[in-house]
């Protein structure tokens, strides 16, 4: 499968660069950018694609769109759409907190309800929410260029498939520097070709950007994760002799891959330590891949599913230790556990990982075993050390001082000089194990693509490249639906 994924994505952006057809090559490249970002082939960018894009893009944007406005103000943060939980928007709001001045929130994707701690967020910043009005992508590249020149300056925080931003910006004369939130740091992207600088959550991002995306050093800065503190209080560290641990995930990121297996973990665990209870927020306990190790453990393992902020940090309030999840990190929510005063450690996967949770990962499962075991029998005085350790490396690295440097740094950038995105992506044994990994975890969502938008004539075309089973059936379903839906018409006139 993986040789088909790399040839079907080799043929496709070949055929889209040969497109004469405007219409056609971006629907093209609406399939392309959806397919590279779910399937891993050890590409992390495309300069090939975005160079495409933005002669696209000079084509496209009207004319009247690319006089200079010299009435801006503030910071347009660029979404492709926004989640009551999760780290994702909690992000651009804590970001929209610390900075000063004007903040308004652009989305891609049509008007949907958002959370209300980011409407609340936007409203006291004096910023707007606004929704791109666009019905197709042309359209939808020219509106988000137009409401662009009441700003200062770009955040793009986005899906990695979005490509409307570099369509959007990358006409020659457009002015306002751009910078790319990497947030999806462990996938295929777009919008690098754009931006002045990449903003990276780690060192080992920062090194993997270079390194596989081809982005030259001195475009990235490191500015990791923003956390607010200020609504936390601090634990009442329990010396109970029963020991609770919680962890906390989206149920995907606890399925086994290869030897990073959740569930034999928490077997071992619990099995061995009989005064241990265990609650993990954010799997279902209706979930049938959970039914076998929740009957045998019963009152001593919890499964609450998803949970509201509130809900969330009454059940953290009474742990005695935060586990991250595993085979995929959580980042944010090891760090609302450190906020909250919990004493965490984490398993070092083929993720990165950030430079403030260095010094609580383990290498392996056996150590990590090792290290929950250390922990729960330690003194007060002892856990208190840990705690105090931790949280001073989370303000460090996440907190208000550090991220008001970051975002001063952001705001005296004036002058849009991009990017060049540089093609040396490098298949050595690091990225094949790093690639191997997430092919894993997405081929176990089982993703198909649904083309629903792309011409009879394009997926005949698309059908002559080399693809694997489950799409080639998607879209031979779709072409044969059309088909009999036509004739149906002509015998009924």
């Amino acid at each position: 499968m993986r040789k088909n994924i790399k040839k079907f994505s080799h043929d496709l952006i070949n055929k889209i660069i040969k497109e004469k057809n405007i219409n056609n090559k971006l629907e093209m490249a609406h399939y392309y950018s959806l397919f590279m970002s779910i399937n891993y082939s050890q590409t992390y960018s495309s300069k090939y694609f975005e160079e495409e894009m933005i002669k696209i893009s000079n084509l496209i944007i009207a004319e009247e769109l690319n006089a200079d406005n010299i009435n801006c103000y503030g910071t347009l943060h660029v979404m492709t759409e926004a989640y009551e939980t999760g780290g994702h928007t909690r992000v651009v709001n804590n970001w929209i907190k610390m900075n000063p001045h004007k903040n308004s929130i652009f989305f891609n994707t049509t008007k949907t309800n958002l959370p209300d701690f980011l409407k609340e967020t936007i409203k006291k910043n004096n910023g707007e929410i606004i929704f791109n009005e666009g019905t197709n992508i042309i359209e939808k590249a020219n509106f988000l260029n137009k409401i662009s020149k009441g700003y200062e300056r770009i955040i793009l925080h986005l899906h990695s498939y979005d490509f409307i931003p570099l369509l959007a910006f990358g006409v020659k004369n457009f002015n306002k520097p751009i910078f790319l939130y990497n947030h999806a740091d462990h996938v295929w992207g777009v919008n690098y070709s754009i931006c002045d600088y990449i903003l990276d959550l780690s060192n080992e991002g920062k090194k993997f950007s270079n390194k596989y995306r081809g982005i030259p050093l001195d475009k990235i800065k490191i500015v990791s994760i923003p956390i607010d503190v200020s609504d936390n209080k601090a634990k009442i560290i329990s010396e109970n002799k029963i020991k609770k641990i919680v962890s906390m995930a989206a149920e995907i990121k606890f399925n086994s891959i290869n030897d990073y297996d959740f569930q034999k973990f928490l077997s071992d665990l619990l099995s061995n330590n009989k005064d241990i209870y265990y609650e993990i927020i954010g799997v279902s306990p209706d979930s049938q891949k959970w039914n076998e190790i929740k009957n045998k453990y019963r009152e001593r393992l919890i499964l609450h599913g998803l949970k509201t902020k509130d809900e969330v940090k009454e059940i953290l309030s009474k742990a005695d230790l935060y586990v991250d999840s595993f085979p995929m990190n959580s980042y944010t929510c090891v760090l609302d556990a450190i906020l909250l005063e919990i004493p965490v450690v984490s398993l070092k996967t083929s993720t990165m990982t950030l430079d403030s949770l260095k010094d609580i990962t383990e290498k392996n499962i056996e150590d990590l075993l090792k290290k929950i075991n250390t922990i729960l029998v330690l003194s007060y005085d002892e856990k208190l050390k840990i705690i105090e350790k931790n949280k001073i490396s989370l303000i460090l690295n996440h907190g208000e001082n550090f991220w008001r440097e970051n975002i001063n740094y952001i705001n005296t950038i004036k002058e849009h000089k991009p990017l060049v995105l540089q093609d040396n992506i490098v298949f050595d044994d690091y990225i094949k194990k790093y690639s191997d990994f997430y092919y894993q975890i997405f081929n176990q969502k089982k993703l198909h693509f649904y083309v629903t938008k792309v011409s009879i004539f394009n997926r005949f075309k698309m059908l002559k490249i080399s693809i694997y089973n489950g799409m080639a059936i998607e879209i031979i379903s779709l072409i044969v639906t059309k088909i009999i839906n036509k004739i149906k018409n002509i015998l009924n006139n």
